[in-house]
């Protein structure tokens, strides 16, 4: 991913995205103080958040009040939205698309934001003559239920695009040496994801997103992973373990121009 500044605030681009299909997409950062908070709910500041989102709005050039927003459960939801979501929790929590982790859209000019804080957040883009662009909440319940596969499945059905014409990133997340998980975590988590420090547990997150990215047909060279550990750059990612549940909530917005 290749870092980019907007308005005093730092984002990240992934460069194959970027450069093969134009597709306008930021995932933002903490920024300086702590500011960049995009989360409107947990009792966090929701005038200071509004205006995140109306900066990184004017950095896509699309409407803030168009941004299209779930409820994020830790499940695989899939949900497929258009101009007729628009406004769904772009302002408010209480109008958030409900039990959804994954939204997907083949319309032009349709904000699509998850939030993240540890958590992986992936990008899913399709160029070619039916485009269509997918941002997904992912933790370790939404890799173990599979919503990368899911929303790979969806996003071909709806543009019936060939598997080269699938581009795929997985946002910063927490990554293996920080992710320290318990037996009950562990026994959900394939063997090559997954390896022992002492007597415990960790996970690799992102490498086990991007393998079921590969699996569900996304070409390998398709596929662009950060390599960034949110836990460890906690001075420029909200962490959720680093810092506490009412830590901020960094972004993974797209947007098919």
């Amino acid at each position: 991913m290749r870092w980019i500044e907007f308005e005093g605030r730092r984002g990240l681009v992934f460069e194959q995205i970027s450069a093969e299909l134009k597709l306008p997409h930021v995932y933002t950062s903490k920024g300086p103080g702590d500011v960049g908070n995009l989360s409107l709910s947990g009792g966090r500041p929701a005038p200071a958040a509004l205006q995140e989102r109306d900066l990184w709005s004017r950095y896509l050039a699309v409407n803030p009040e168009h941004w299209v927003v779930g409820w994020q459960t830790h499940e695989n939801h899939v949900a497929v939205v258009s101009s007729r979501e628009w406004g769904r929790g772009a302002r408010s929590p209480q109008t958030v698309l409900p039990n959804t982790d994954g939204l997907l859209t083949a319309e032009s000019h349709v904000p699509l934001y998850v939030a993240g804080a540890d958590c992986g957040t992936i990008l899913i883009a399709v160029g070619g003559h039916n485009p269509a662009v997918a941002t997904l909440h992912a933790g370790w319940r939404g890799a173990a239920s599979g919503i990368a596969g899911r929303a790979v499945q969806k996003i071909r059905k709806l543009t019936a695009c060939s598997d080269n014409q699938i581009y795929a990133g997985v946002a910063p997340c927490i990554g293996l040496n920080s992710f320290e998980v318990g037996d009950e975590v562990a026994e959900q988590v394939p063997l090559p994801w997954k390896t022992k420090f002492g007597l415990r547990w960790h996970v690799d997150l992102a490498g086990w997103l991007g393998a079921q990215l590969q699996e569900a047909g996304v070409p390998q060279n398709q596929i662009e992973l950060s390599g960034m550990d949110t836990m460890a750059e906690k001075h420029q990612f909200f962490s959720h373990r680093g810092d506490g549940a009412q830590t901020g909530r960094q972004g993974l917005i797209a947007v098919l121009p």
